[in-house]
């Protein structure tokens, strides 16, 4: 709805054509797809979170402004992630839905498979978001083949992930090896479990304000209120001069010997 004058458009950087000041979403996309920034003396950091929780947490704030917290989190219970992952820690996640700052952990995903042979292997099937798996082989290689501690029961590290996106890690262990046990050694020693900030630092107007997820929400609320009007308003002007045409073709049509001699007596075009 861009062409339907819903936002103020400004002009680009050398003044040569003009740009929207901000674009006008119709679902909450500052936590679906999430921010990463750093500006002078502030920062904003917020996770990715799922589209429909959003959308459902929105319309259900929309119909009770007032809705309790831990309604809200019902119906959005953690961030979500696109490499999936285990979140841990949602007492931080609370913290940060209520004051706008706050942590959560993301561990990678994992089962474990015993071989023919009897062999244990632990597998891993997803990773914590922007983790760079190919390091993260490297350096558990590296530290199972000095024999770190926790590290010694590993005998070989396999990457059988497809060219999608799906992660398949295949770590063979020891036919004495708790394959929970080595798991455990890799959260604390690698990047299988990585913390995620809430710094909700934003823009109301043109002032910084830490804002919680409530405050966030109804003022997508409003936003979306103000551009579904000037919508309405813009097909509303468009509707009025197109009934202004209508009409006067009506008229025409009931006047239509007055409006042929005028025509044919005019002298001009």
């Amino acid at each position: 709805d861009i062409e339907k004058n819903t936002v103020n458009f400004h002009p680009n950087y050398d003044g040569s054509e003009k740009e929207p000041e901000v674009l006008p979403v119709t679902f909450p996309n500052l936590l679906v797809n999430g921010v990463d920034g750093i500006a002078v003396g502030m920062a904003t950091y917020i996770p990715t979170h799922n589209l429909n929780e959003c959308v459902d947490v929105a319309v259900a704030l929309q119909e009770n402004p007032n809705l309790p917290i831990e309604d809200l989190l019902r119906i959005m219970p953690a961030p979500d992630f696109p490499t999936g992952g285990v979140v841990h820690d949602l007492a931080g996640y609370r913290e940060a839905m209520e004051t706008g700052r706050g942590a959560v952990k993301v561990r990678a995903k994992w089962h474990e498979v015993v071989t023919k042979s009897g062999m244990p292997l632990l597998i891993i099937d997803e990773l914590p978001f922007k983790v760079n798996k190919e390091e993260l082989i490297k350096g558990i290689t590296e530290r199972a083949k000095n024999k770190d501690a926790g590290f010694e029961d590993i005998t070989d590290i396999n990457d059988e992930s497809d060219k999608g996106s799906s992660v398949r890690i295949v770590i063979d262990l020891k036919r004495d090896a708790v394959p929970a046990v080595v798991f455990n050694y890799l959260v604390k020693n690698t990047k299988i479990e990585e913390t995620y900030n809430y710094n909700m630092m934003l823009l109301e107007g043109k002032a910084p304000k830490q804002m919680n997820l409530r405050q966030i929400l109804l003022k997508f609320l409003e936003f979306r209120t103000e551009i579904v009007i000037k919508r309405i308003n813009f097909d509303l002007s468009k509707a009025k001069a197109r009934l202004h045409i209508l009409s006067g073709m009506k008229t025409v049509l009931e006047h239509m010997q007055e409006a042929v001699d005028i025509i044919m007596k005019n002298k001009d075009s």
